[in-house]
């Protein structure tokens, strides 16, 4: 019998990698000598995968957000030499791609269902992105259907 039908399908929430620990080992694991860009980069993280990125050997970070950097992001980016740069702008404007460059690698996450145009959205960042994107929308939890339905 697997571990899973001893749950009801379900398999409770300690034994599941949190989402956060899946983003911080697939950064690990791609941004080693890639660029590295943020999209969304603060609400309530400050620049936590951004700085992550750095720390993991992307040579060139960027944070970018609507939103002015918080302190934090501030304190964490001084504790780290300054490595992670941060762009204030807005992912809709038409000037986005040419504000932030091109990057190896765009992450952007819990940001797409703020938008008013999620596939206009989406667009923009495939204009920036040179290699691989990540890209994480969340969703409600469904009864009827296991959690580990969202996949990376």
């Amino acid at each position: 019998m697997k571990l899973a039908q001893l749950f009801g399908g379900r398999l409770p929430e300690r034994t599941r990698p949190r989402l956060e620990d899946r983003y911080r080992d697939i950064i690990a694991r791609l941004c080693p000598g890639k660029s590295f860009i943020d999209v969304g980069c603060l609400w309530a993280i400050h620049g936590e995968y951004a700085f992550y990125a750095a720390e993991n050997g992307s040579p060139r970070v960027v944070g970018f957000d609507v939103n002015e950097a918080t302190p934090e992001f501030h304190a964490r980016n001084t504790a780290l030499g300054n490595r992670v740069g941060f762009i204030r702008g807005d992912l809709n404007a038409s000037s986005f791609p040419g504000q932030v460059g091109t990057f190896d690698i765009v992450f952007c996450v819990s940001v797409l269902h703020h938008m008013p145009n999620p596939v206009a959205a989406l667009l923009q960042l495939r204009r920036v992105c040179g290699e691989a994107a990540i890209i994480g929308v969340p969703t409600i939890p469904e009864r009827d259907l296991p959690h580990s339905a969202i996949y990376l």
